[in-house]
């Protein structure tokens, strides 16, 4: 997988303020954990870059979009229900004809 673009980066921006507007979800995470983070953690150390904000992931995969969103829910919410609509909010902004692989990840029910 190659990282965002520009283009990307602005998806990526969108779909995490979609995804934090859905009744029942508590945060986004970043879209990998933290020890596959590591690497990046270290580069905005050394170069003094801040890290990126958790937001939902976006990258490429051989032409295929894949959307990943790591995300608390609320416990007394219904977090099956929740992580339904999160998909489908996602699902709903990429274009009819995009290839893409969306990917909810329930890090958290607090």
């Amino acid at each position: 997988m190659t990282p965002a673009d520009a283009t990307d980066a602005r998806l990526s921006d969108d779909l995490t303020i979609r995804v934090l507007a859905i009744t029942g979800v508590d945060r986004v995470f970043p879209p990998t954990a933290t020890i596959a983070r590591l690497p990046h953690l270290v580069a905005a150390l050394a170069t003094r870059t801040p890290e990126h904000p958790s937001k939902v992931g976006v990258s490429d995969n051989d032409g295929t979009t894949v959307i990943t969103a790591r995300i608390a829910t609320r416990r007394e919410g219904h977090t099956p229900q929740t992580a339904r609509q999160v998909a489908d909010a996602l699902i709903q902004r990429l274009l009819s004809d995009q290839d893409a692989a969306v990917r909810i990840h329930i890090a958290q029910i607090r």
